[in-house]
């Protein structure tokens, strides 16, 4: 058995299931005819490691520190062993020790840095992929992850940031297709589509059997409003994926944004492929009940509507569209109800949008509930000032109940608005 010290794997390498192995247990029996070598502990360490037993890979690790306390690599490969075992504390605090030892060694750093990214530190992980830059600044790596802290972090300027780290390392590495995707991606979060398409472009020129890049790129098409191509990347994608429902579902919301004659059926026969693949996905019900209600189609609609909601009770934005399909069929109770928990739904991430609180003000207004359409008008309102629709219907709440005064003002608000709304435009 080699006595020659080990790495553990980094740690995104696929681990086996196995507890013991016959190098395991070579490693074991060495060690019990030198119990004070240190190396001995540390490769034992790897190879449990190797097998996902975290806890022996760490007593191991720790074991050999004891022995050689002033050898950074040991407090590097337990580090990994704490970070796979979701202890994210414990391997900072080795990788701190390992940098104290060897503070010119840059993968410290990165490793440090990937795992302050792993726990949301965006500003740590940035400052030590910095380090890693200074001491060995021709790392296309290094670079490539901390432009991805920066879009994590995502502050003003930090995507221009990103979009300049990509760009370095693409100077490292200029034939990298991971690169040219991450930067494109990183275009098309700030809506520059036309730079988003051309590193795709890149992107497939590198790697022209990466079904993903066809669909990202589809995807900065659909963006920039040139449905055909965006339908047809998203189609070069699922002929190398027919499995992937994202491809399908892209393809076919470009199908409904295009709406020519027939768009709306193949925009619903590919939501329905998708789910013969995914058949309890939410999403691609919700997506294609609002094809169907676009088409007038209530019953399908409603259908699709009730069985998102079956599988994911919490979709706000379901019940929303549900709601609206229910006031389209008259069923203003229904209606009410959906609103109502559409808010509710909303409120437990963010403020519910205006238009929420709007329209089932108009609800309640249907069903002659006019204190209550009201309070709706007045939440509205708080969150919105400067929507004249929202006064408008205030106005016609306040009418109905007596408020002559107060809805004459609103009115003239509503009219303003909409004034100024003209002269802006």
């Amino acid at each position: 058995m080699s006595k020659t010290q080990k790495d553990a794997p980094s740690m995104t390498s696929p681990p086996a299931t196995a507890t013991t192995s016959p190098e395991i247990d070579a490693y074991s029996d060495a060690i019990k005819d030198h119990p004070q070598d240190a190396t001995l502990y540390n490769n034992r360490g790897v190879a449990y490691h190797k097998h996902k037993a975290w806890q022996r890979a760490i007593e191991d690790y720790t074991k050999a520190i004891t022995l050689a306390p002033d050898n950074a690599s040991f407090y590097s490969n337990r580090a990994f062993s704490h970070a796979r075992a979701q202890a994210f504390q414990r391997a900072i605090e080795d990788w701190s020790s390992a940098i104290a030892l060897q503070p010119d060694h840059a993968p410290h750093y990165c490793r440090r840095a990937d795992t302050y990214h792993a726990v949301g530190d965006r500003l740590r992980a940035i400052e030590n992929y910095t380090k890693a830059i200074a001491i060995a600044p021709d790392n296309a790596d290094y670079y490539g992850k901390r432009a991805s802290a920066y879009v994590r972090k995502g502050d003003k300027g930090d995507r221009l940031r990103a979009i300049a780290d990509y760009g370095k390392a693409l100077e490292i590495e200029p034939d990298n297709p991971i690169l040219y995707n991450n930067r494109a991606r990183t275009y098309y979060s700030r809506g520059d589509y036309k730079q988003a398409i051309d590193d795709y472009a890149k992107a497939i020129a590198l790697a022209p059997e990466d079904a993903t890049l066809y669909y990202h790129r589809g995807d900065a098409y659909h963006g920039a409003g040139e449905k055909e191509k965006a339908i047809a990347d998203y189609s070069k994608a699922i002929a190398l994926n027919p499995h992937d429902v994202s491809f399908y579902n892209g393809r076919a919301n470009a199908y409904v944004k295009k709406g020519d004659k027939g768009d709306r059926l193949r925009a619903i026969a590919d939501y329905s492929k998708a789910l013969e693949i995914e058949p309890d996905n939410p999403i691609l019900y919700n997506n294609r009940g609002n094809t169907y209600y676009s088409r007038g189609d209530d019953a399908q609609a409603l259908h699709d509507y009730n069985r998102a909601i079956e599988l994911n009770p919490s979709y706000g934005v379901a019940y929303q569209n549900r709601a609206y399909l229910h006031n389209r069929m008259e069923h203003i109770e229904e209606a009410l109800a959906d609103f109502t928990r559409a808010i509710e739904e909303s409120a437990k991430e963010v403020t519910p949008a205006e238009s929420l609180y709007t329209n089932r003000a108009v609800m309640y207004g249907k069903l002659e509930r006019w204190d209550e359409a009201l309070a709706d008008c007045d939440r509205a309102i708080a969150i919105n000032p400067r929507e004249a629709v929202i006064y408008g219907y205030r106005s016609t709440a306040y009418r109905h109940l007596g408020r002559e005064q107060e809805a004459q003002h609103d009115q003239e608000t509503a009219r303003s608005l909409t004034d100024k709304a003209r002269h802006d435009t």
